[in-house]
């Protein structure tokens, strides 16, 4: 049997998707035909909006699928501004992800990751509302939960857990 083994890398700059433009690109990864696994090493995406890295292990048949990314200064208000919603979260988002699953059935994921959103502002300004956040969250396949150590806007601090019990049942 031939063993297929691929190595590659991708770079670009000034792309653009949809309405986004600006962004560059830079992934490395491989494919294993014999293992039957498909590798991201790395995957770098650089916007005006914000940045992100990932990397993963994928199971093309049977084993464990495992993948980590990350994104960072994340300009909301920006986001919300191409939305056009009336009051613009000014905030800066990042977040953290770890999830496995068993080969390519994503929706058995397992994981568990962050969110931090820092205000952009110390006080709201006309249609501008500064909002702080520290969450975590963990989850398997139907089962999620959130816990907002602290959720801050308008002078309001929330703080909680919130479980996802179903796809279609909050607790």
């Amino acid at each position: 049997a031939a063993r297929v083994k691929v190595a590659a890398t991708v770079a670009g700059n000034g792309i653009a998707y949809g309405e986004f433009s600006g962004m560059t690109l830079a992934a490395k990864g491989g494919y294993d035909a014999a293992a039957a696994r498909a590798r991201v090493e790395e995957l770098t995406v650089e916007s005006p909006y914000g940045s992100a890295r990932a990397s993963g292990d994928v199971a093309l048949r049977a084993g464990e699928s495992r993948i980590a990314a990350r994104v960072d200064g994340v300009d909301l208000e920006r986001l919300a501004k191409r939305a056009k919603v009336s009051v613009l979260p000014a905030a800066r988002a990042a977040m953290t992800l770890q999830a496995r699953f068993p080969g390519l059935a994503f929706e058995q994921a397992a994981g568990s990751g962050t969110i931090r959103l820092t205000p952009a502002l110390t006080d709201a300004a006309a249609n501008r509302l500064p909002v702080a956040a520290d969450i975590s969250f963990d989850g398997r396949a139907d089962r999620m939960t959130a816990v907002v150590r602290s959720l801050t806007a308008g002078g309001v601090e929330v703080s909680g857990t919130v479980e996802l019990t179903s796809r279609t049942n909050l607790s």
